[in-house]
């Protein structure tokens, strides 16, 4: 029987700010892991760009404040929430899976960050025909932003 492998076409972080204002950045600089199936040990395994996950595989896209930093924020207009995105694609299957999960931003005065909290419990998968859709643009997104 054949593994099965997700190909990570696509990492992007989104910033939603307080004035209605949205930031993007697509996240190239990620470091993948993998765990022992036997031991349970996680081991890393190199710095990707777009590259197969196995199965017990994952990425780490490293630490909310470095996300937030990353993110272009020109008007002064405090990030409220924040949004990751995933496209990929599973095993030689044409459709692309996409997938996303929220956090609320809690900061101070002074835009020192206090608290980011989960928007849901679980990670939402875009599966309907308008969420397939949708991938498609998050796709042109991805084709038409620089790396960071």
């Amino acid at each position: 029987m054949s593994e099965k492998i997700l190909n990570v076409t696509c990492v992007f972080v989104v910033g939603y700010g307080e004035k209605r204002s949205i930031y993007k950045k697509k996240i190239t600089d990620y470091e993948q892991f993998t765990t022992e199936t036997q031991t349970g040990q996680i081991t890393h395994i190199k710095s990707i760009q777009e590259r197969s996950l196995y199965p017990g595989d994952l990425i780490c896209l490293g630490r909310f404040d470095s996300l937030l930093q990353k993110l272009e924020n020109t008007d002064n207009d405090p990030i409220r929430s924040l949004e990751i995105r995933v496209v990929a694609f599973f095993g030689a299957r044409d459709e692309p899976i996409g997938a996303y999960r929220r956090f609320l931003v809690h900061s101070e005065q002074g835009g020192f960050i206090r608290q980011i909290s989960p928007n849901g419990l679980k990670t939402e998968q875009m599966t309907t025909f308008l969420q397939r859709r949708e991938i498609g643009y998050w796709i042109q997104d991805c084709l038409n932003e620089e790396p960071d």
